[in-house]
């Protein structure tokens, strides 16, 4: 379990400073950055699957959970860290297993792979956005030009 944990936390942090990346490259100033990054942050904290069910998002938002990379590592951790559980229960409409648990999430049949294989996406989504921002963004410089015979004779006569 402990291997898998880091797994997905890795694939994650990687996700996250990937995005970081493409924020740095859209972002004209520091300043403008250091408000896109929380904001874009904490609408995939709010998607992510704790506070919103992704079944319960309005039709309008639902790319959203899809997008974010909170979403993906908080079902994968919840997998790994629920799955194969026996919980003890006092009455029968207790939860008595780690799969129920995760069925009261909506996160039953997805799989830890599954979860990988989307934060994996969304990694590559974020780098290839940051390339194609710098590309498009990259500094442009005036052509250089041998100089002209005037210049190179009045160099000569100083």
């Amino acid at each position: 379990r402990f291997a898998k944990f880091c797994g997905i936390v890795t694939v994650e942090s990687f996700a996250a400073s990937a995005m970081g990346l493409t924020v740095g490259a859209i972002a004209p100033t520091t300043e403008a950055a250091m408000a896109l990054g929380p904001s874009l942050m904490t609408v995939f904290i709010v998607f992510g699957g704790y506070y919103v069910n992704p079944d319960n998002t309005p039709v309008i938002f639902r790319w959203i959970p899809k997008a974010s990379l909170i979403r993906w590592a908080f079902q994968g951790l919840c997998i790994n860290e629920f799955k194969g559980l026996q919980f003890e229960h006092q009455h029968s409409y207790d939860v008595q297993t780690g799969e129920q648990a995760l069925e009261r999430f909506s996160l039953g049949g997805i799989r830890i792979a599954d979860t990988l294989a989307a934060q994996g996406r969304i990694l590559m989504f974020w780098y290839w956005l940051t390339y194609l921002l710098l590309k498009k963004n990259k500094p442009r410089y005036q052509q250089l030009l041998p100089p002209s015979e005037e210049d190179q004779s009045k160099q000569q006569t100083e």
